[in-house]
Order: C-alpha cells, then structure tokens, then sequence
C-alpha cells in the first residue's frame, strides 16, 4: 500500500471517529443551546455611525447621518481632531431571564489610545456627562460606565451620539490639527444593568462549563486537515474515544446541556431557569468527576 492510499485511509479513519452521526447530533444541539445563551447575554453595540466633522446638531435624534461612515462596533480613529459617533440602542423585555422594566441602565464603553481626548455623550438629545480620556504618552486602556437611564421601560430605544475632540499629548498647547501619533480605538461599548449582574453571572457561568465541556469531550467540529498533515491517532486516545464509558460521558454531556431551560429565559421566567441550572450539574457530576483525574489541584 502506497503513502497515498495510507493517507486516504487514515483520513476515512479520522473522519469516522470525530463525525459519528450520534456525537455530530449531539454536538450540533449543544452548539445551538450555546449560541441561544450568548444571544441572551449579547448588549454590546454592534456598529456606529461616524463623522470626522463637526455638526452641532449630531447630537439630536432628528439629526440626518445617513451620509456618515458606517462602523463595525470596534475600530479606530487616528490622528481626528473631531469625531463624532451615533447609534440607536433599543432595550430587550429581558436579559439573563430578568424583566428589564423598571431597571438601571448603564452604558460602559472600553476604549485604548495614545494622547488626550476630551467628550460628551448624548443621549436622546440630552446631553448625560463630559468626560476625558487621558491615555498618556503610551497606550492605556480605559473603561468608563456613563447613567443610561434610572428606571428603563421595556422596548425603550436610546440615540446614543459621542463627541470627542483630539486635545494632543500636551492639552496645554492649542492645537488646530491633531498631533500625529494620537489616536482611540473604541474596543467596545455594551449596556450593563447591574440589578441583573448576580443572574448574568450564573448564566456566563453554565456557558463557560458548556464549552470546556464541548473542548475536553472533543465535541468541537474541526475544520478538514489535508491528507497529507494528518498523523496516526495514538493508542490510547483511540481507545479512550472508543470506549463504553467515554461515550457514556457525551451521553450524559448531552442530557445535562438539554437540561438548560433555555426557553424560560426568554419568556423572563429566571426562577424555572435557576431550577434547570440545579439538573443541568446534577447531571453534569458524571463529566465533573472524570474531568478530575485529568486535572492538577
């Protein structure tokens, strides 16, 4: 037998062991239940609309940016000495399976740069705080949290618009022109409502142990290798993966994650949910157990 044939063979023999029919179904639905967590969790502005000219009406909602640059929700401007940000954000019924009526908002914005930048942010036309970003001589990160709203209502929609004027490295000396080699990024900007962070963490919690379970059962979907970079499997992963008990493991990976009441956290019944959390580990110790002899205390 050639080294082709050999090739061809063995990746029949990689495609058997990690796409069986019974652990893609079972992978594939666990999959789903993960992208339905991360969607519930999900408050970050996905894109923005940006001016490097400065209208004094940017800030009103009636205000026309259609002919403005449209952003992805992270990116750069350098060397700016104006610029302007605009975003529509509307307010879900729920998050983490809590009604969002009647709750603080918060918006928290990430940010990295290099020189001085002073601000306002707007929201609905009112302007809600001045602020500066102070990065220094080398590139800092900073995080700031701005009040949305005390008390939101539910489908409530904010026109959030951001002014920020390049003051240079040394704000002391007037500037016509930005300093070159100034610039911010904003990394990312997301709505925070902290009377729901206790369930938010419990629901980041259940969809971190989704995924290291997907990673260490070997359930996550590998991209095709080439025929000629694939290597043998070893004896005793072969052994392992085929195994009664490990493939009880995936079984019972499966049922624990099927657990998860995700439908009640989107209709906002957060105490059904917290009731699948408790089955979704009770059903998890089979994995929790024998993730243990593979680990260093």
């Amino acid at each position: 037998m050639n080294k082709y044939c050999r090739s061809f063979y063995l990746f029949l023999l990689v495609l058997l062991l990690t796409f069986s029919p019974l652990v893609a179904q079972e992978a594939t639905q666990i999959q789903k239940i993960i992208s339905q967590l991360k969607s519930i969790l999900e408050t970050r502005i996905q894109s923005w609309k940006v001016t490097y000219e400065d209208h004094k009406e940017s800030f009103s909602p009636g205000y026309d940016d259609s002919q403005w640059e449209s952003k992805p929700r992270s990116f750069n401007s350098r060397e700016k000495k104006i610029t302007w940000l605009r975003s529509q954000v509307n307010i879900p019924s729920y998050y983490a399976g809590l009604p969002t009526e009647g709750q603080e908002a918060l918006l928290e914005i990430t940010w990295q740069g290099l020189g001085i930048f002073t601000g306002q942010i707007y929201s609905n036309g009112q302007r809600i705080q001045n602020f500066t970003l102070d990065f220094g001589n080398s590139s800092r990160t900073i995080t700031k949290s701005f009040p949305l709203a005390k008390a939101i209502s539910s489908h409530d929609s904010y026109l959030i618009a951001i002014r920020l004027e390049n003051k240079g490295r040394v704000p002391l000396l007037t500037q016509k022109k930005p300093e070159p080699g100034t610039y911010f990024r904003l990394q990312q900007a997301q709505l925070v409502y902290p009377q729901a962070t206790a369930a938010a963490n419990k629901l980041k919690k259940c969809l971190l142990d989704l995924k290291l379970g997907l990673q260490f059962l070997d359930l996550v979907p590998q991209p095709p290798v080439p025929s000629h970079r694939l290597r043998p499997l070893s004896p005793q992963y072969r052994q392992r993966i085929n195994s009664s008990d490990f493939k009880k493991l995936v079984k019972a990976f499966s049922k624990a994650a099927s657990r998860l009441d995700v439908a009640a956290l989107q209709q906002g019944n957060y105490d059904r949910f917290e009731e699948s959390i408790k089955k979704f580990y009770y059903d998890l110790q089979p994995v929790i157990k024998y993730a243990k002899n593979f680990s260093i205390y």
